[in-house]
């Protein structure tokens, strides 16, 4: 897979993972992602990737948010915005479910927060992701 098919499933992911939670939906549903996968027009690739993406991160949404939880000092997953709380589901599921290299997986994270999120989205991610990531991957 390219560089770009990888970072397009990303996107995906995150729109997907976002839509999902202003829906108050905290569990995969095929019916849901065919649904909002429509709209999208991704390649194939795309599209297989960020499903692989999506479904491996509502497996594991439980870990993944005491993970967050543990390492975050200020902020509970609750309260982050809603961006930013995507990005970081979504790494983490990368670190502790696939074969990324850390420095991909936090390269791509804070670039989508930046492109998504707020102006202090990409600190923010990045504050929290490289001590995640050192404690996941050690």
């Amino acid at each position: 897979m390219s560089q770009s098919t990888t970072t397009e499933a990303r996107e995906l992911a995150l729109k997907f993972v976002y839509q999902c939670d202003t829906e108050k939906l905290y569990y995969f549903s095929e019916a849901h992602f065919s649904s909002f996968i429509t709209f999208q027009n991704p390649s194939n690739d795309a599209k297989k990737i960020a499903k692989n993406i999506c479904e491996g991160l509502f497996d594991k949404l439980e870990q993944i948010d005491i993970i967050l939880n543990q390492h975050s000092k200020k902020w509970t997953v609750e309260r982050m915005p809603v961006t930013d709380r995507a990005v970081l589901r979504i790494a983490v599921h990368e670190l502790i479910s696939m074969k990324t290299p850390v420095s991909v997986v936090l390269n791509e994270a804070i670039e989508l927060a930046k492109k998504f999120g707020s102006e202090n989205s990409g600190k923010f991610v990045n504050g929290l992701l490289d001590p995640i990531s050192q404690t996941l991957r050690a």
